[in-house]
């Protein structure tokens, strides 16, 4: 399979499995979460990794069934995703800190180094779930990890330094604090996200479009040019009934304001086209700015014309182009 191949294969699977970016994120994590969990057990079991323990490896046992099982009721649909995050995120800070506590213990000979390791395990589930976004799951992970810090640092004189105990409490409390305002700031933004797409469904239930013709739409309307790949691409998302519908709209637009040029031409015959048109658009309040966004010219092109037109009518300085052409 190339890489290419299997990109799209792994793009297919997340989209078939989230509908928004929040939930594609959290699937990532996951995903990455428990193949690191699988590696990383799956070490310490061989014995390459980590303290050769019986306790240690029930441990590691526990979690790698647990991290199966998980990916199991995953994706054969048994339980969400956000509860699997959360079970396997409780079940391993509960290991870790059986881990820290047991290690406390014991004391073995290296207990100092092994005590960091599993910290920083609980600190990266701490992140894990930080990332997820998940809603107060970060308290009660927080909550187990820093029992287990105190406890290895106070139990029978402590097995770690206080300076350790310190900066471990300050770096958690930190994330937790850092994990509060991530959430509120995606709940912020899932409540932008639901407005927008109530005010968009709303807008395209109200006119009757899809989403495609809605932004062919804008497409169009945007278009300073006249350019046949826009129009075209505007028309190839309508349906025959819409096409039907527009073209006569535009068709009895286009007569009420070539009956408006006419009536200017009849008033003002010695104008040039340009000139009718923007007395038209001056008419109906438009500003220079206005005019020269509508018709797709340059402001100092519109005020070239506007000169000619007060210039034909015999305004002086101080007398309003709008207010004569409106008598």
């Amino acid at each position: 399979m190339t890489q290419q191949a299997l990109k799209k294969r792994i793009t297919s699977f997340i989209t078939s499995r989230t509908q928004n970016a929040l939930e594609r994120v959290r699937l990532v994590v996951y995903i990455c979460g428990c193949i690191t969990q699988v590696v990383f057990w799956t070490l310490h079991l061989t014995g390459l990794t980590g303290m050769k323990d019986s306790v240690l490896y029930t441990f590691s046992v526990i979690l790698l069934i647990a991290n199966f099982a998980s990916l199991w009721l995953y994706l054969s649909k048994k339980v969400d995703l956000v509860m699997n995050i959360v079970c396997l995120a409780y079940l391993t800070q509960l290991i870790q800190s059986l881990r820290v506590v047991y290690l406390s213990i014991i004391n073995p000979p290296n207990v100092l180094p092994l005590l960091i390791i599993n910290q920083i395990g609980s600190y990266t589930i701490l992140l894990y779930i930080t990332i997820c976004f998940v809603p107060r799951a970060p308290l009660y992970i927080t909550a187990m990890s820093l029992i287990s810090l105190a406890f290895a640092g106070f139990y029978d004189g402590g097995r770690l330094g206080l300076d350790l105990v310190i900066f471990m409490t300050i770096m958690t409390i930190l994330t937790y604090i850092m994990s509060g305002f991530s959430q509120k700031a995606v709940n912020s933004l899932q409540q932008e996200n639901t407005v927008y797409q109530d005010t968009l469904n709303g807008l395209l239930h109200s006119f009757h479009m899809t989403r495609q013709e809605l932004i062919a739409y804008a497409r169009l309307s945007r278009n300073k040019k006249e350019d046949k790949h826009i129009i075209n691409a505007f028309f190839s998302e309508m349906d025959k009934r819409a096409e039907h519908n527009i073209i006569k709209a535009v068709k009895i637009r286009m007569a009420e304001i070539d009956s408006e040029k006419i009536d200017l031409a009849k008033r003002y015959p010695d104008f040039t086209p340009t000139e009718i048109e923007v007395c038209k658009y001056i008419i109906e309040g438009n500003t220079q700015k206005d005019i020269a966004r509508i018709t797709g010219k340059s402001e100092s092109n519109v005020s070239t014309v506007r000169g000619r037109i007060r210039k034909k009518l015999g305004l002086k300085p101080d007398d309003d182009l709008r207010t004569k052409l409106m008598e």
